[in-house]
């Protein structure tokens, strides 16, 4: 795909896409230039295709204000400003996790009424490429606009819009806790770098924990094993006296027959090591049933489970390192007659919920009418032309999963302390730290000693939820990773190969507190012992050193420029001290001076230092020479800064 596209007058080039963080931003992004040449007559055009693409954003997003304050801007940056918006709307309707707004970093005018304009794009973290495709795409519908606009094909680039949107589907997270986990991370201002597929990391160094969906780096292989086999998992449950469902294996669907007669109807069909709610049928009261149940399991499954059906409500109970912090009952799917409409009515009405969809991002999923809908309809003696009473309930699926179209209602206040051990010593038996338990009870705010009830199942990756739970990703994250992880950190700039500083700033650490990681001119270092004496980037280098689980402190120098097409290996630092001008920077279609590159750099820099900018009085640098909207800045002598270094660090080390 070019990086060069053009549309009526407007131009896209010099696109970078930066993997790390630049500037002071949260996720990574792309920075490119869009170069408008615009006549009079293609302005006009411009300005009202810009108007059309406000009113379908807003119908689109829901935001007004700041959308239409765009409508004051010059028209070059109105146009840079919308293709940076639908670049970021596709992202988000693709379900990518990105989270910070576009924006616009500079514009310059030249001759012959050519305007440049610099704007970012945000990206996912571990997918910045993306945005590349996402930017490309915005200026195509931008073009598919101006042209529909001569032509009355109002919609066309809405469809293209879709598409683009459709294409970059397969670039999301497969599971729905991860974006959630990724939007709880940002919003608490903590850093998270991809491990690739869908596990990240989650803070760097010795606080830096590992996230799969809601699998945890603490979550054992061996009890996973055992949670998704239920028949092993019931074993376990059973010989810790736990209540589980009798049951028996069938590998033929006469089996299974012979087992339900055994076992007394009603019963329950389901795959035996499978979770999520696949291929799970319940309240099944016939061999016909049974038959068909099966059939359906053994494709998912070589072994299918037949087990006893057990009346009562369905709740599902999350326990994390052996505290329950959320309980709800879910609620088959269904719906609730009003007295006037068809059950065909209310079943559309169900659907037409915005927080229903097919995703796995959808906090609620469509309810497909299909044959078990039927069914169970006909079961009620109704069909889909029916009109339920007002109140009555009409049940549309056997099991209450959510992931089938069930509703889940919290009940966290409701819960027995009984039953909130008994979800506990599950959790405990199996050997997981975070587990969704499954537990049919007639009466959850009733003991399971005096009313019965039984486990039908331990999710160890469970999906926490965004209807009733969405709180839970923050709570967790927060638990599991101490001091928002992050480890106190210094970015050393300017300083020359000969100057010792860094490895003065690196003995007078060590000196006072363990695990100190250094990145110089001489290499990659962690508590004196080189890892690498390769010549690296300052982004590799922190890339490297973020993995290290003995490292908490962290000092990297900037040696070259490959910041401004890197970013930095992380969004926030405590200390930056700007020792002296050296650079060393790789040769450039323009060439700069070592003042303007240095000015580059700083503007990389300086918005993402938290604490204190510390300037060598040497260096001939002044706060007056530095970007401005920047924390504290001091100028100090070179004898003082490492003492001065080593004071704020110090301090952070002990309030963390």
């Amino acid at each position: 795909m070019s990086d060069e596209l053009c549309a009526e007058g407007l131009s896209l080039s010099g696109i970078r896409v930066i993997p790390g963080y630049y500037g002071g931003r949260q996720q990574p992004c792309l920075i490119a230039q869009l170069h408008a040449k615009l006549t009079t007559q293609n302005e006009q055009a411009l300005v009202s295709t810009l108007t059309g693409f406000m009113a379908r954003c807003i119908e689109a997003s829901g935001v007004t204000s700041a959308l239409e304050a765009l409508e004051y801007l010059p028209i070059a940056e109105q146009a840079a400003a919308w293709i940076a918006h639908w670049a970021t709307h596709i992202q988000r309707s693709a379900g990518l996790s990105v989270y910070e707004e576009p924006s616009i970093l500079s514009q310059q005018i030249g001759s012959h009424h050519e305007t440049t304009v610099e704007l970012t794009v945000p990206a996912m973290v571990g997918k910045a490429e993306v945005a590349k495709q996402a930017l490309i795409s915005s200026l195509s519908c931008l073009k598919l606009a101006l042209s529909a606009s001569s032509k009355g094909k109002a919609f066309e680039w809405q469809a293209h819009l879709k598409a683009s949107c459709d294409a970059l589907r397969g670039f999301a997270s497969r599971s729905a806790n991860t974006p959630r986990f990724l939007r709880a991370a940002f919003d608490a201002g903590m850093p998270v770098q991809s491990l690739g597929e869908n596990v990240y990391q989650f803070g760097f160094g010795r606080v830096g924990r590992w996230l799969d969906s809601t699998f945890t780096d603490a979550t054992p292989n061996i009890s996973t094993k055992i949670a998704r086999n239920k028949q092993w998992a019931s074993a376990l449950l059973r010989q810790a006296g736990l209540p589980t469902p009798p049951h028996g294996i069938a590998r033929s669907a006469e089996e299974a027959i012979h087992i339900a007669a055994r076992l007394g109807y009603p019963v329950v069909v389901k795959p035996l090591d499978l979770d999520g709610g696949q291929g799970v049928a319940a309240g099944l009261d016939s061999e016909s049933e049974v038959r068909h149940a099966y059939e359906v399991a053994r494709k998912l499954s070589k072994s299918v489970l037949v087990e006893k059906h057990i009346h009562g409500k369905d709740f599902r109970l999350t326990v994390f390192n052996g505290r329950l912090l959320w309980a709800n009952e879910r609620v088959p799917g269904g719906v609730t007659g009003d007295g006037v409409s068809t059950i065909a009515a209310l079943h559309a009405a169900l659907n037409a919920d915005s927080r229903r969809g097919i995703g796995p991002t959808a906090p609620l999923k469509h309810l497909t009418w299909d044959d078990e809908a039927e069914t169970l309809v006909a079961k009620a003696g109704m069909s889909a032309h029916s009109i339920p009473r007002a109140g009555q309930f009409i049940r549309l699926r056997r099991t209450a999963n959510v992931a089938t179209g069930g509703m889940p209602v919290a009940v966290i206040a409701d819960v027995h302390p009984d039953n909130a051990r008994l979800a506990i010593r599950a959790a405990q038996t199996l050997n997981l730290d975070l587990a969704g338990i499954d537990l049919l009870i007639p009466d959850i705010s009733r003991s399971w000693k005096d009313v019965g009830g039984a486990i039908c199942e331990v999710n160890a990756q469970p999906q926490l939820g965004a209807v009733t739970g969405h709180h839970l990703y923050d709570l967790i994250l927060r638990d599991l990773v101490k001091d928002k992880g992050r480890a106190p950190t210094i970015l050393v700039v300017g300083a020359s190969p000969d100057d010792t500083l860094p490895q003065e700033i690196e003995s007078a650490l060590s000196a006072v507190m363990p695990g100190v990681a250094c990145f110089d001119s001489a290499g990659t270092r962690l508590a004196g012992e080189t890892l690498t004496t390769r010549n690296q980037s300052t982004y590799s280098a922190g890339k490297l050193l973020m993995l290290e689980r003995a490292m908490e402190v962290m000092m990297l120098s900037v040696l070259d420029d490959s910041l401004l097409q890197t970013g930095l290996p992380l969004p926030r630092f405590d200390v930056a001290v700007i020792a002296g001008k050296w650079l060393r920077h790789a040769p450039r279609d323009q060439p700069t001076t070592p003042k303007a590159l240095m000015s580059e750099i700083l503007k990389v820099i300086l918005p993402a230092c938290d604490g204190t900018v510390l300037v060598n009085k040497e260096s001939g640098l002044t706060p007056e020479m530095l970007p401005s909207n920047i924390c504290a800045v001091h100028v100090v002598e070179r004898h003082e800064l490492v003492h001065t270094v080593i004071d704020r660090i110090a301090k952070q080390y002990a309030d963390r």
